[in-house]
């Protein structure tokens, strides 16, 4: 007997191997595309918790920290879940003029202008106050506004000036 030839067998063979194939390569894609996105995102928050500048994320509507880098906690002496916590005003002085009200004069200019720089004091939870130079911009992340302040405590070099102008003023007189 001859050999008969199947060639639409061979045919769906090798179909029913690339259509098997087709969801394994998509799965490994997507694996990969997985790995990828979680490695920029873990690079980022590595960025972001490893710069020596303070940095909080606020929602633009309501004032509210949705997030911090480790310098901003170890300023104040938080762990960032107890930042994430409290009211922003608790870790401002108001009694030093740093309110709720010009808080939200500096967002609705932010939200206006794009970005502003400004000074503004901190309390510690040992009840130090520092004072930080800030800069804020306007931002959109996941869909949501922002604002994103990046400051820095600049606490003793303000001493440092007033020691200095205080022993210029000693001399002059």
């Amino acid at each position: 007997m001859g050999t008969v030839e199947y060639p639409n067998v061979l045919s769906i063979v090798g179909c029913v191997r690339v259509v098997g194939f087709i969801p394994r390569l998509k799965a490994r894609v997507f694996s990969l595309y997985s790995i990828i996105e979680q490695l920029l995102s873990e690079s980022t928050y590595d960025l972001f918790d490893t710069v020596q500048d303070c940095i909080t994320i606020h929602d633009a509507e309501t004032g509210e920290i949705v997030d911090v880098n480790d310098t901003y906690c170890e300023l104040v002496g938080c762990e960032r879940a107890e930042v994430l916590a409290t009211d922003p005003m608790e870790l401002s002085v108001p009694a030093e003029g740093y309110t709720e009200e010009y808080a939200e004069e500096i967002f609705e200019e932010v939200l206006e202008t794009g970005q502003k720089s400004y000074q503004w004091m901190i309390r510690t939870t040992d009840g130090e106050h520092r004072i930080a130079d800030v800069v804020a911009s306007r931002a959109e992340i996941d869909g949501e506004k922002r604002i994103i302040s990046v400051s820095r405590d600049i606490t003793e070099r303000k001493r440092r000036k007033q020691e200095f102008e205080e022993i210029f003023n000693a001399v002059q007189d």
